[in-house]
């Protein structure tokens, strides 16, 4: 009954405890948003992804900032992740 498959994600290699990933039932068709130039690690990590099977755009989007991160990057790279018109 594992009807959910990894639909986006984005994982940090150089610490431990970090990263985002979204799962999606399989039967929805879906395609990965790349924005993977946006993220850096313990700043702003990100996935997304866009819902195919809608008659309007649909996005989500995943994020994390760690506590110990740097909240003016994590708020102008999610700025500009928005206002590009995903």
């Amino acid at each position: 009954m594992d009807d959910n498959i990894l639909g986006a994600e984005f994982s940090r290699y150089p610490y431990h405890k970090g990263g985002v990933c979204m799962f999606i039932q399989k039967y929805f068709p879906f395609s990965v948003i790349n924005i993977e130039q946006f993220c850096k690690d313990k700043e702003l990590e990100v996935c997304a992804l866009r819902l195919d099977f809608l008659p309007f755009k649909v996005c989500i989007i995943s994020l994390y900032r760690s506590p110990n991160g740097n909240f003016q990057y994590f708020i102008k790279g999610l700025g500009t992740i928005i206002n590009k018109n995903l």
